[in-house]
């Protein structure tokens, strides 16, 4: 039976210490997907946290995991101490706030930790790429009518699936009206928005508008409405921001990698950052391919489809510019000057930020002979040298330069 016990906020963001340990008995059940009584690197990881942070300043046996004692007495102490602000970043205090206020909705804290399911948010992916691809394969003007409909079916199963995550994420912040206006809920609703806004449109104002052709073949059978070329389908661009989702900071690489089946700890820094070029370089060139063909297919002769308009988008972009395919519209030249200064301003920052992790990694070996830094639980220990007191964020020893 879930526990619904919400801690008061004192005036610094922290709860009451008179509410706090049943609320974090309750945290600790949401985070123990396992039910084992201990939390592991992976299940933390999941949660939101930074494993390497919360066991380095919680666990105090040292074995790599939280026991429940670990984790609400020493939660206890640190916030009885009133030394939480100093020791934790802003992200972690959120989170952990997250899970301590989420019982005051029936089923929320169960709902959170569902979503936070590896695959949950595998599934949760491959629902974006596959209505991604059948937005594009929609566009082709030769689609038979067979393969149109069962279009149609497939954007009508993944717009259902869309709406159950997002009422499945709203649940699990406890309804909360903030919820609504945060980006990712925003991009969120707009993966189930347009089509859903389609069949409304079609139905109450001006009746069904159902293709005849259509209608052949399936025995009284009465299908959707042609979702591919509704006049909001463009609106379904931009589910592919939801990419975003899993790159936002390291918890939520983290999270995306363990549904892939890899190791959170595995995790670089680099890694991340790779990930976020090839992210932006795929969202900016989807959504502005797909923006061109709205506005110049129907003027546009050489731009009858979502491939041909990705193959100008990608010569654009890239400076390329062959000149076999040139917008005509004064909307399509408009797209096309905002996807270059986006492109401009966005994969530069990207690329300089993947430097700078790559760098970073190379020169980490650096640091031997360093003096250890004062004031941290010895996260790990070098196997080499024996060396403790090493940083959190450190890959390698700071007196032999192994790594850890």
């Amino acid at each position: 039976m879930e526990t619904h016990t919400k801690a008061a906020v004192s005036e610094n963001g922290l709860p009451d210490e008179q509410t706090l340990r049943a609320a974090l008995e309750s945290a600790f059940t949401a985070i123990d997907g396992d039910a084992n009584a201990a939390l592991d690197s992976e299940e933390l990881a999941r949660a939101g946290f930074d494993p390497e942070l919360l066991l380095t300043w919680l666990d105090v046996n040292r074995d790599g995991k939280l026991s429940r004692d670990e984790f609400v007495e020493s939660l206890m102490e640190l916030y009885s101490a009133d030394r939480a602000s100093s020791m934790w970043n802003q992200k972690e205090l959120q989170r952990l706030q997250e899970l301590l206020s989420g019982g005051s909705v029936w089923g929320s804290r169960t709902v959170l930790r569902a979503i936070n399911a590896p695959r949950f948010e595998l599934i949760s992916l491959v629902a974006v790429l596959v209505t991604a691809l059948c937005y594009a394969v929609g566009t082709l003007p030769e689609l038979g009518n067979e393969p149109r409909f069962w279009l149609n079916n497939v954007e009508a199963v993944f717009t259902v699936v869309f709406l159950v995550e997002y009422v499945l994420r709203w649940w699990s912040r406890s309804f909360s009206l903030k919820y609504l206006l945060e980006p990712t809920s925003l991009i969120d609703l707009l993966s189930f928005a347009p089509t859903l806004l389609s069949v409304l449109v079609t139905t109450t104002t001006v009746g069904p508008m159902y293709d005849p052709m259509l209608l052949e073949g399936y025995d009284g059978f009465v299908p959707l409405p042609d979702l591919q070329d509704d006049g909001f389908a463009f609106l379904r661009l931009a589910r592919v921001l939801r990419l975003q989702r899993y790159v936002q900071d390291i918890r939520s690489f983290r999270r995306f990698e363990a549904a892939l089946g890899f190791n959170p700890l595995d995790v670089q820094p680099y890694q991340l950052e790779v990930a976020r070029v090839v992210s932006s370089i795929f969202t900016l060139l989807f959504v502005s391919s797909g923006l061109i063909y709205k506005v110049e297919h129907l003027q546009n002769e050489k731009l009858p489809d979502f491939f041909t308009a990705l193959y100008f988008g990608l010569t654009t972009l890239t400076t390329v510019g062959f000149g076999d395919i040139v917008p005509v519209t004064a909307e399509g030249r408009l797209v096309v000057s905002v996807s270059i200064l986006a492109g401009i301003a966005i994969i530069p920052v990207q690329l300089s930020s993947l430097a700078e992790a790559i760098v970073n990694r190379g020169s980490s070996g650096a640091t031997a002979g360093a003096k250890p830094l004062q004031g941290y639980a010895s996260s790990a220990t070098c196997g080499l040298c024996g060396a403790t007191g090493h940083s959190p964020e450190a890959n390698f020893c700071y007196n032999c330069a192994a790594p850890l």
